[in-house]
């Protein structure tokens, strides 16, 4: 009724029209259903879907950082790495092995993380499944996810002292990482 006086007071009715007429036009002047009855015909992802998948997978692969970071505390404090340095091994040699089996092991964690989150949670929720458009930048993507938290890892183990330090730091940047992701 407000927009049916409004409407004519401001003369957008022709002095014609019925009073039919006029409510019609009043009816598609305030109709607002093309807004929500839009179809689009591109599949809609769930936003829980969209979005817990990369954050969980994050959040899982840094999980590594409280191992790998504690693991080199205690070899550091039990003087594992000074026996290290009396065997015909190079330290960066030694590291790198290290580093690299620890990176096949999140890489496999990777790859079951993705599989749960690409076809189970889906399956499971009812939900639209995730589409990865380029499974190489995912793969990279991965990749680089993996060796920054087996670096991390390390650049923790190298500032920390104690397991306390390790584990609040470690799992106080694992949880603000899979917050922002």
């Amino acid at each position: 009724l407000k927009l049916h006086a409004y409407m004519e007071d401001v003369g957008d009715f022709d002095d014609s029209l019925s009073l039919a007429d006029k409510v019609a036009l009043v009816n598609k002047s305030a109709d607002v259903s093309y807004l929500i009855d839009e179809q689009s015909t591109e599949p809609q992802l769930s936003a829980p879907t969209l979005y817990s998948i990369p954050s969980w997978l994050v959040f899982g692969i840094y999980f590594i950082v409280l191992p790998v970071s504690i693991t080199l505390i205690n070899e550091k404090q039990n003087g594992t790495l000074t026996r290290i340095k009396t065997y015909p091994i190079s330290t960066t040699h030694y590291f790198s092995n290290k580093a690299l089996s620890y990176a096949m092991l999140s890489l496999f964690q990777w790859c079951v993380l993705s599989i749960v989150g690409l076809l189970l949670v889906p399956l499971f929720t009812g939900q639209s499944a995730l589409i990865i458009n380029n499974i190489a930048l995912y793969v990279l993507a991965g990749i680089f996810i993996v060796f920054s938290a087996i670096g991390f890892a390390f650049f923790l183990a190298s500032l920390v002292n104690t397991y306390e330090q390790a584990i609040v730091l470690g799992g106080g940047v694992n949880i603000i990482l899979a917050a922002l992701s």
